[in-house]
């Protein structure tokens, strides 16, 4: 054999102590893996494998190692199941606390949560009380006028009612069933409103063009109380909905006339995104002015009825301002008059 002395691994740990290397074997042909170590007398140990035999032993490891890591791989699984529904466990059982209302501090939730929980109940039982509370209204509001026309259709189918009395009740009933259409078809539209959704407000609305539209559809009905309507200010384009921002300035202005004076005023001014109203009429109590957007609120229930008012004008006012982004200012003095504003916010078309 040839001298090994300035084989790499041999002059390694002639110098450092240790030295290893791989390389072709001339002589025996092979590639070869070397550790070399310096022993104590000064003498060179060295050893070495081929490398066939250190693949030979990684794939006889191979199948073991796969085994270890699948098993790890189970076993976490399992364990992270575990965890996970551990974890999870008390946000299960909310949706049950928040149907029966019971006191989350009880349920083994999270403290970080139950603040949550506790919002949540308070939201579903207010919106519970205000289904409530709008179908009683409903049902008031329609046995009411219900009541009045059976009253006089039963008159009229006795006898009792005969002549010029018949043509007068006749006359009743129809405003009581003229009054019924109305209301309903403003319940009806108030239910639209709310589950009408993310539908597109991508129309351009001019709003001096829409107040001149609503002058002259009222025109009518304001000339019988000699009430005077007029428009003023610059035209000023909005992104919206056509449909609804003129059932906005209708029920404004309609609500207006309702309750203004006779021989009134009535001004309806644009600006820059801006529209108000403005009335003559009886004006409004302080403390109710925060109230009057309320479906079914009425300042004076007995005069509103009078004057075919259903108390639900201004909650679509409302609800049509809020999907518009827009705000509602209200200014009003007893004796004096109104000025509603409803202040929109620049849109962009999506």
């Amino acid at each position: 054999m040839p001298n090994h002395l300035d084989r790499p691994e041999i002059r390694s740990a002639i110098e450092k102590g240790t030295g290893t290397d791989t390389r072709f074997s001339d002589t025996i042909g092979t590639e070869d893996y070397y550790y070399a170590l310096r022993l104590s007398d000064g003498n060179i140990l060295r050893v070495s494998i081929q490398a066939d035999s250190i693949f030979s032993l990684f794939e006889r490891s191979l199948v073991i190692i796969l085994i270890i890591v699948l098993g790890i791989v189970v076993v976490s699984l399992l364990v992270s199941v575990k965890l996970t529904n551990n974890l999870i466990a008390p946000f299960r059982r909310i949706p049950k606390l928040i149907r029966t209302n019971a006191p989350p501090e009880e349920s083994g939730l999270y403290p970080e949560v139950i603040p949550l929980v506790e919002e949540i109940q308070s939201a579903r039982n207010a919106q519970s009380e205000m289904r409530q509370e709008f179908t009683a209204n409903v049902s008031h509001e329609l046995k009411t006028p219900l009541t009045s026309i059976s009253g006089y259709a039963e008159l009229i189918e006795s006898g009792m009612a005969q002549g010029e009395d018949s043509v007068k009740f006749a006359g009743k009933i129809r405003k009581e069933s003229d009054r019924m259409l109305v209301l309903i078809g403003d319940i009806l539209r108030l239910s639209e409103l709310d589950s009408i959704g993310d539908t597109p407000l991508d129309d351009e609305v001019d709003l001096k063009a829409v107040a001149e539209d609503c002058k002259e559809r009222l025109s009518q009905q304001a000339q019988k109380r000699g009430i005077r309507i007029t428009v003023s200010g610059e035209s000023s384009v909005i992104t919206g909905s056509r449909t609804e921002i003129g059932e906005l300035v209708y029920n404004l202005v309609d609500n207006a006339i309702k309750y203004n004076r006779e021989n009134g005023n009535i001004e309806i001014k644009t600006a820059d995104k801006m529209l108000t109203v403005t009335d003559t009429g009886l004006g409004i109590p302080q403390e109710s002015i925060p109230r009057i957007f309320e479906r079914f609120y009425r300042i004076d229930k007995s005069r509103s009825r009078a004057k075919g008012g259903t108390g639900l004008g201004l909650s679509i006012v409302k609800h049509i301002a809020e999907r518009h982004g827009a705000k509602i200012d209200v200014e009003s003095t007893v004796g004096v008059g109104t000025s509603i504003t409803v202040r929109f916010q620049i849109r962009r078309i999506k």
